[in-house]
């Protein structure tokens, strides 16, 4: 029997994230500026149900990880925080990468205002696609500090977290590939005719790469170089592909354990 079916006490999955949501108070204060979690009429309430899976996912990989608890504290901020200005985004349209970093000048004062530490701001911002570069100098790294892999697990969560969703298995589909999360979310973002201007905008960054060709294989190298960490800490023997499900195994684990338990 899977944890997804042993896990039937659907206020286990409540009280959890209630537990995370007290732990990120600072962080999700941030979102109450355009309603979400605070609305439940808000269309966009979804965004900062999102965030707290992304902040849920952090804490797993900050203890296979081995992370300080100082730092696990800061990637669980940036997480519940780091989308908290996507409506202002998603609204306006065709934004281009210049137009998005303009957006993300502002969030990064309205994020001060609200008292986030510089590193978790670092974090946050290293999410944009022009910035997508120095994520992927990290990876490449042979021995990255601490706060460097929590910029990359930061990095890599956004890439593979669809939703609020849990995450699906590897699969081998028609064209040869095996495919996880991280690859379904760019298939995604690749069709849709909202973001090929961005798209295309990526090339002349990137090297001939579309933005979103860039942030697969970045995505991919980051997936490759955390597995590689967290099996030599664990001494387990993932295949970088399975990351994401393995993670989430750990998550519902810890659900699971909140079964009959009081806030």
């Amino acid at each position: 029997m899977t944890l997804e079916k042993e896990v039937k006490d659907k206020s286990a999955k409540t009280r959890y994230f209630q537990r995370l949501s007290l732990r990120t108070k600072k962080a999700l204060v941030i979102h109450k500026y355009q309603g979400r979690l605070w609305d439940k009429e808000d269309s966009w309430k979804n965004v900062s149900e999102h965030c707290l899976v992304e902040a849920a996912r952090s804490e797993v990989f900050a203890d296979l990880l081995g992370l300080p608890e100082d730092i696990k504290s800061d990637l669980r901020l940036a997480a519940t925080g780091h989308d908290f200005n996507k409506r202002n985004d998603m609204e306006k349209a065709n934004l281009g990468m210049n137009e998005l970093s303009k957006s993300g000048s502002q969030a990064e004062t309205d994020m001060r205002n609200v008292g986030f530490s510089e590193r978790v701001i670092i974090w946050i911002r290293g999410l944009e696609d022009n910035r997508l570069l120095a994520v992927e100098g990290i990876a490449s790294k042979p021995a990255p500090s601490s706060d460097e892999i929590a910029y990359m697990v930061m990095h890599y969560l956004d890439d593979y977290t669809i939703n609020s969703n849990w995450t699906t298995s590897v699969e081998l589909v028609s064209d040869g590939r095996r495919i996880n999360d991280l690859d379904r979310r760019i298939d995604k973002l690749e069709a849709n005719p909202k973001y090929t201007d961005l798209n295309e905008e990526g090339r002349t960054i990137f090297n001939g790469e579309t933005a979103f060709q860039a942030q697969r294989r970045v995505g991919h190298l980051i997936e490759t170089k955390l597995a590689e960490l967290i099996n030599k800490k664990q001494g387990t023997t993932i295949d970088p592909l399975n990351l994401p499900e393995f993670v989430d195994e750990r998550l519902k684990q810890r659900i699971l354990n909140m079964q009959g338990k009081d806030l």
